[in-house]
């Protein structure tokens, strides 16, 4: 069963190893540079074709538009992708723009009516849809001895994905290939402490701390992220996370009124889809990230 339902979250919900990107920024009014980056669906890259709003055409490098960029942006062939893409808008007046789509979406709408970055929604949904964050949470909760120790540890995953946001921003900005590869690992590393149940190890005796450094290394990747986003996106990030460190222990408390020939095996089933999960996931970015 543990196998069986490994399987499906690995292959059903892997996300994306490259999120893609696309950035228009105005240079005069009604003039936009158009920046792109292609995002990865299994290792190939898929090419963004933006269908733009009535009154916008793109000239060379520059899209113009008429009577300003107002109404719905859609991007071609997306629907049918497993791929997020980060669509960020500035105008010349300092206004933002940002909106993260996520697997199955197509369109947005663009507008300065819309163009305050809502971060915290931003980072909220990227926490609660990302599969591997949340085997992550069940994890820490499994090994975790106490309540306490699990609130501490999920703060410290948040805090290190703020810290290192800061410093992929300012300092060093890692290739996310890179940083996804390492966190799988890290969830790999999770699922055998789990597994194995030994209570002397340093995971077990400083969750937190593991905790920690997987924040950090997952953060570094986010260099796309401006210091103005940055606060918002690492609130809206630490709220999900505990949103479903909460719904780990709902599912541990409903747990308790199954049959009691299967109870002793709910924390293999976390285990084991932690760990199996985390495997298939360094295989399949380790791929990726060597191609």
């Amino acid at each position: 069963m543990s196998l069986l339902l490994a399987a499906w979250l690995a292959t059903a919900h892997a996300h994306d190893l490259r999120p893609g990107a696309l950035a228009l920024h105005e240079r005069e009014p009604g003039q936009f540079s158009v920046r792109t980056t292609p995002p990865q669906d299994g290792g190939v890259a898929v090419q963004l074709r933006p269908a733009w709003p009535a009154g916008c055409a793109m000239e060379d490098t520059t899209l113009r538009c008429v009577d300003g960029l107002s109404g719905t942006l859609h991007l071609g062939g997306l629907a049918e992708r497993e791929v997020r893409v980060l669509v960020r808008v500035t105008w010349n007046d300092g206004t933002v723009q940002q909106v993260l789509l996520h697997p199955g979406e197509d369109h947005l709408t663009l507008g300065r009516e819309a163009s305050e970055t809502d971060g915290f929604s931003v980072g909220l949904t990227h926490a609660l849809r990302r599969w591997d964050h949340l085997l992550f949470v069940a994890g820490l909760a499994s090994i975790c001895r106490s309540a306490a120790s699990q609130v501490v540890a999920v703060a410290a995953f948040a805090l290190g994905h703020l810290l290192a946001i800061g410093v992929a921003i300012s300092i060093l900005a890692v290739h996310p290939s890179a940083t996804e590869l390492v966190f799988a690992l890290s969830l790999l590393l999770l699922g055998r402490e789990a597994v194995f149940d030994i209570p002397s190890t340093l995971t077990r005796r400083f969750p937190w701390a593991l905790a920690l450094v997987a924040g950090l290394l997952v953060g570094l990747g986010a260099g796309d992220l401006t210091p103005r986003d940055a606060p918002a996106v690492g609130l809206g990030m630490g709220t999900g996370l505990f949103v479903a460190l909460a719904g780990c222990a709902a599912v541990s408390l409903l747990w308790r009124i199954a049959p009691q020939r299967i109870r002793p095996h709910g924390r293999n089933i976390v285990a084991y889809a932690v760990g199996l999960s985390g495997g298939f996931w360094s295989i399949q970015r380790a791929a990726v990230w060597l191609t």
